[in-house]
């Protein structure tokens, strides 16, 4: 029980820390995500006052008082009461209810779409900063290892010059290579601070010594170009959301056509009224009416608004078309980076490959004494130079990955699930 109970625990804790709850936590903790949820409530209240409008409307009325009526022979003191109640529905809107509806609609799903977008861009935002520290590490570890090594080169020239075995001016060569790797090593150590800052402002936490690398999205990933151009148009969030833009242009220009026709309600009142004096009265009034409203236009704005929607609505109709351009660009611009990263990790491991078949010759020589001690020593920096190149190539493939489903608004928590 007690071992259950701690790998229960283990797995808490690993599972508390992996990259999904880490990226969750960025996501649901950023300002940009809670505005926009707030943002989206705002507009399903919005929704609810217009669709309450459907509704018919009632209206009570009722007042009390005294009145005086005073002339020649005659004066008289009463109270007058009246209590009203009339219920209004519209019966004839030309569509503007409905269209004023349509419209609410509209900029709810919008906004749920453009929150979409968000979580999409900050996952990406999460995923980018973690290799983009990682590499910085790498890099930093790197140089660290290569002024060892050529620290190590320095002694053994020193120890060689001593007895005549190597030349001072050979020494001095690799000092001066030293000193200029150390002026590297400041600036990669700054570029390694500018990368753990930008991770702590998305994480609001300082970066352990193991990151979560994101695995390669492999499943989630189109298959050509063409199928990432199609994802886009089906199913991405940007690209719905100005398909309603021009949706709602359409319902806003049908509305002001609407507004330039009549408006015919029907209301029942009824009024109770009594005067109570010495000639006590009482009245009862019940009317059933259909009103028809309409305010005639003593000027071109209703023509002016119609013609201001008809351009908005083109407006919104030809900027969807031009960001489907840009969008095209973009995609097939990731596709190809992606392409180009994946080449690149094979060429890569090719090398790495060869560099270690060398670095292990090198080895085996200098166990026979048939190479010199530098020669290992310049062998092995060598080595890790190319494991390195190795390593940031793979990180810059999974992060064109990333970028390509970022591109498509593909990206959720969901698919960090497999990594």
């Amino acid at each position: 029980m007690f071992y259950i109970l701690l790998l229960f625990i283990s797995w808490s804790a690993l599972s508390a820390n992996s990259l999904h709850s880490q990226i969750s936590d960025l996501v649901h903790s950023s300002h940009e995500f809670s505005a926009s949820s707030k943002e989206i409530k705002q507009k399903q209240e919005e929704r609810s006052i217009i669709e309450g409008k459907r509704l018919p409307t009632l209206s009570i009325n009722g007042y009390v008082g005294k009145e005086r009526e005073k002339y020649s022979g005659f004066d008289e003191d009463y109270t007058k009461k009246e209590l009203s109640f009339k219920i209004s529905q519209a019966l004839v809107d030309f569509g503007y209810q409905s269209n004023s509806e349509s419209m609410a609609n509209i900029n709810v799903t919008q906004g749920q779409l453009t929150q979409q977008i968000l979580v999409s861009n900050l996952i990406f935002n999460g995923i980018e900063s973690i290799i983009n520290l990682a590499k910085s590490r790498l890099i930093l570890n790197y140089q660290k290892d290569k002024l060892v090594n050529l620290g190590k080169q320095i002694d053994i020239i020193g120890q060689a010059a001593l007895i005549g075995g190597e030349s001072v001016n050979q020494q001095k060569k690799i000092i001066i290579e030293e000193q200029q790797n150390q002026v590297y090593l400041e600036n990669l150590k700054y570029d390694t601070i500018s990368a753990e800052i930008t991770y702590y402002q998305l994480f609001k936490s300082k970066p352990n010594a193991n990151l979560n690398i994101p695995s390669k999205p492999s499943s989630y990933l189109p298959k050509s170009s063409q199928e990432a151009l199609d994802y886009f148009i089906q199913h991405a969030p940007d690209y719905q959301e100005k398909q309603l833009s021009v949706k709602a242009m359409h319902h806003h220009h049908q509305k002001n056509q609407a507004a330039a026709f009549p408006t015919i309600t029907l209301t029942a009142d009824h009024t109770i009224s009594s005067n109570v004096s010495q000639f006590g009265q009482k009245e009862k009034i019940q009317s059933v009416l259909v009103n028809v409203d309409y305010d005639l236009p003593l000027s071109l704005s209703t023509l002016n608004k119609l013609n201001s929607s008809q351009a908005s609505l083109e407006k919104a109709h030809e900027e969807k078309l031009s960001f489907v351009d840009k969008k095209q660009i973009e995609i097939t611009q990731a596709w190809y980076k992606m392409q180009a990263k994946d080449q690149a990790v094979l060429a890569s491991t090719a090398v790495l490959k060869q560099a270690k078949a060398l670095y292990d010759d090198k080895i085996s020589e200098h166990k026979k004494n048939n190479i010199s001690e530098i020669d290992l020593l310049k062998s092995e920096i060598n080595y890790k130079q190319y494991v390195l190149n190795h390593k940031l190539e793979t990180l810059s493939q999974i992060s064109a990955q990333y970028e390509l489903l970022n591109t498509i608004s593909k990206l959720d928590l969901a698919m960090l699930m497999d990594g």
